[in-house]
Parts: C-alpha cells; sequence; structure tokens
C-alpha cells in the first residue's frame, strides 16, 4: 500500500453496523475558480472533528456525526436531530 493510499484510508470513516439512526443528505454548494473547488456543506450540530473527506473512485465522499444535544432536557421545540450525514460527488475527468 503506498503511503498516498495509507493516508486516504486514515482519512476514510470506519464503516459501522448498521444503526437506527438517521442518515440525512445535507445541502451543499460547490463553486470553482481558477486554481480550487470550494464546498460548502450545510451540516448542523457537528464539530470539525466528527467530518470526514475522502477520494475513492473518482468521487469525493462526505460522512459526519451529529451526536445528541438534548439529552435529559425537556423538550420545547426542537427540529435538529442527532444523525449523520452522508454525501458524494462525482469529480470530473480533470481532476
Amino acid at each position: 500500500m503506498t503511503a498516498t493510499r495509507e493516508a486516504r484510508e486514515a482519512r476514510r470513516p470506519q464503516e459501522a453496523a448498521p444503526s437506527r439512526t438517521p442518515v440525512f443528505v445535507p445541502r451543499a454548494d460547490v463553486r470553482e475558480t481558477d486554481d480550487a473547488f470550494w464546498l460548502r456543506i450545510d451540516v448542523p450540530g457537528t464539530k470539525a472533528e466528527d467530518v470526514n473527506l475522502w477520494c475513492e473512485n473518482g468521487q469525493l465522499h462526505l460522512r459526519a456525526g451529529c451526536r445528541p444535544r438534548h439529552a435529559g432536557k425537556k423538550a420545547v421545540w426542537w427540529e435538529y436531530d442527532a444523525g449523520d450525514y452522508a454525501r458524494s460527488f462525482a469529480l470530473g475527468e480533470h481532476l
């Protein structure tokens, strides 16, 4: 295994056993400049260390987790739920 592949595998989240946690598809904006692509993804409730990005087989993958924030608290109004986010983007031939 090459060093590049090892680094890619280290960023890729480990497969977890199926659970009842919902998986959300986050909204995204993608823009291109002369020297970069910019990706803005709406993943409320996540921390930077809970967001994983990796490239594999011509696709950019995102996986992120949002853990429960309201455990033991009385609900008044909650619109955000705990769960995971997942989204993939096909990369062009020139990348």
